[in-house]
């Protein structure tokens, strides 16, 4: 499904094992020990979509994104 959206995947710290780090598509965990290179891909993104977390505070470190709940 991620290949087929043209998506990138990025995890929390606690969704580590969530999506194989190895895929191509994996851009890294966000936060504040997260991966730069997420917080690039977030800021450049024209949509994002969380699935299964609420992004906890420390998750949001790295982003720029301004955080707007939708449902």
């Amino acid at each position: 499904m991620v290949a087929r959206l043209d998506a990138w995947v990025a995890v929390t710290p606690e969704g580590k094992d969530a999506f194989p780090n190895d895929d191509p598509r994996f851009v890294g965990v966000t936060g504040a020990i997260g991966h730069p290179s997420v917080g690039r891909r977030l800021t450049a993104a024209a949509l994002c979509v969380l699935v299964g977390t609420r992004l906890p505070v420390m998750a949001r470190p790295g982003s720029t994104r301004p955080w707007r709940p939708s449902r």
